[in-house]
């Protein structure tokens, strides 16, 4: 097995409830959605939605590059979700993790894109660890890997 990266980003990764509800806004019936006017004459800005995206996107950037990494052109990625409770479902926070987390890599040239070429496959793999910080880990690999390899992995990042 061939490990291209591995990466810990720190924080609550935002479940695609809540960003269904930040697209919707509070008034669902205003498309909030919508490129709206801003406060001053002639700006506009996006919703909430899009200003979580880009801060999430902005993080992966930030840290990669802080990090260090390989450019890769294709591999598998495998995910860990570290949450503190059980409270959201695991797929709800998954498919927002993967989708913030790979336009970061993208954006950081870490991976030219988060199309078929490039993605060969995902692992997505959840815990709950009520004293650890919440997060998502992430190894890029020529392999899928199982959980307890990921675990390892994230046990021996976090010595």
């Amino acid at each position: 097995m061939k490990i291209h990266n591995q990466f810990w980003f720190p924080g609550r990764v935002p479940s695609m409830n809540e960003l269904l509800n930040f697209k919707a806004g509070s008034r669902p019936m205003k498309k909030t959605w919508l490129v709206h006017k801003g406060t001053k004459p002639g700006t506009f800005k996006f919703n909430q939605y899009n200003e979580v995206k880009q801060d999430w996107k902005q993080k992966v950037v930030t840290t990669v590059r802080n990090v260090g990494f390989t450019a890769v052109d294709a591999c598998y990625f495998n995910y860990l979700v570290v949450e503190n409770t059980r409270k959201r479902d695991p797929s709800n926070i998954i498919s927002s993790s993967i989708k913030f987390i790979e336009d970061g890599l993208s954006e950081a040239g870490v991976i030219p894109n988060d199309g078929w070429n490039n993605v060969l496959g995902i692992t997505n793999y959840f815990t709950h660890q009520p004293l650890h910080e919440e997060g998502v880990f992430l190894v890029m690999t020529d392999v899928m890997l199982m959980p307890c390899t990921m675990m390892e992995l994230y046990g021996q990042s976090k010595r």
